[in-house]
């Protein structure tokens, strides 16, 4: 196998990780009543912090606080990601 088809599938491979992630946490949420667009933006931003070790913008940050309480009882709080 050629390693530029190990690394594109390496990259699907991740991509379909992250979709995953983002259903399942955005359906944590939407239990915790996080409204749905706010779900996402928060499914997203979690799942690409988990992903990628991306840090989530200052909009990004003032919406999971925002619903912290929600954030926490769907226990997907990272204590790492807000400092």
């Amino acid at each position: 196998m050629s390693d530029s088809l190990r690394k594109s599938r390496s990259a699907r491979k991740q991509v379909c990780s992250l979709h995953t992630r983002i259903g399942a946490y955005f359906s944590k949420l939407i239990r915790e009543k996080v409204p749905a667009k706010e779900a996402y933006i928060i499914a997203v931003t979690l799942a690409t912090y988990d992903a990628y070790r991306q840090m989530p913008s200052q909009a990004q940050r003032t919406l999971i606080m925002k619903f912290s309480v929600a954030v926490c009882r769907a226990k997907l709080w990272r204590t790492h990601m807000l400092a």
